[in-house]
């Protein structure tokens, strides 16, 4: 029996609204605009489809996505929606935390930038109370030959990814949930891990 997993964004209620909510026209219209758009179309990121509502540590969240074709020729891919209590951005540097482990040290932006994105995260805080639910969903996709126990493990390092970039991270109020697949096309190479 095919095991069919699946998870939501708590974003109802953003706006002030809790009966926008979508449906199955809202589906459909999502399968027929992936469909109009053919093999290798670009996702939409930011704002759009599951990240409309999202939140994360009280800045917009969204819809973010990356891939790369590592030297074997398997490709790796992941789509994120991210829709946090915690916050993405260091309050006191205005670096996003991702950016910390860019070449091992930390990228720090000039002044200006730094004080402005301060007063932004000063802003968000005073104007929002975190909401009472959150979850950062992602999918982590590779074309390669994977057992079980090796998806496992991608989704959990995926996890540990999640932890660098949001922080805190996983509370009590998140449901944060990673999905690994695998297509199957490409063996992995003799005695090694995708």
């Amino acid at each position: 029996m095919p095991v069919v997993p699946a998870a939501c964004v708590f974003d109802l209620g953003r706006g002030g609204d809790f009966t926008a909510r979508p449906d199955a026209a809202t589906g459909r219209a999502a399968v027929e605009a992936a469909h109009a758009g053919g093999d290798h179309a670009r996702v939409g990121t930011g704002a759009v489809g599951a990240g409309t509502g999202a939140v994360v540590g009280g800045l917009r969240g969204g819809v973010g996505t990356a891939s790369t074709v590592l030297e074997s020729g398997i490709t790796v891919g992941a789509l994120v929606v991210v829709n946090a209590v915690g916050s993405a951005v260091d309050p006191t540097t205005g670096v996003p935390y991702g950016s910390y482990f860019e070449d091992g040290r930390p990228a720090f932006p000039d002044p200006e930038v730094h004080g402005a994105a301060l007063r932004q995260l000063a802003r968000a805080r005073e104007a929002a109370a975190p909401p009472p639910l959150n979850t950062t969903l992602a999918v982590v996709a590779t074309d390669a030959v994977l057992t079980r126990a090796q998806a496992r493990k991608v989704a959990g390092t995926a996890h540990d990814g999640i932890a660098r970039a949001v922080r805190p991270v996983h509370l009590m109020n998140d449901g944060d949930t990673v999905f690994a697949l695998a297509t199957g096309a490409r063996e992995l190479p003799e005695g090694r891990s995708p």
